[in-house]
């Protein structure tokens, strides 16, 4: 018996692989890498989970949050997209 061996990489049956891969213009991926970093350091500034802050430091982190999930919802962008840029 001759052939060859194939690797199984991805599962057959998996109808998941077949979806195309979506494709954003620069200037989206671009905003959306910098409304992340805007929420990542208002996270920063927060200080962490159970810490005392001010009122502001939660108003902007809240804000910084609600921009990033609205703009992800709007051009239908994940976080695992960042890697496109």
């Amino acid at each position: 018996m001759s052939g060859t061996m194939m690797l199984m990489k991805t599962d057959p049956w998996s109808t998941t692989d077949l979806e195309p891969q979506k494709v954003f213009p620069l200037e989206i991926l671009q905003e959306h890498k910098k409304l992340t970093l805007k929420y990542q350091n208002a996270m920063k500034m927060l200080g962490g989970v159970g810490k005392r802050s001010l009122g502001s430091l939660h108003i902007m982190e809240e804000m910084a949050r609600s921009n990033l999930r609205a703009y992800e919802r709007c051009h239908e962008i994940t976080e695992a997209d960042n890697h496109l840029l």
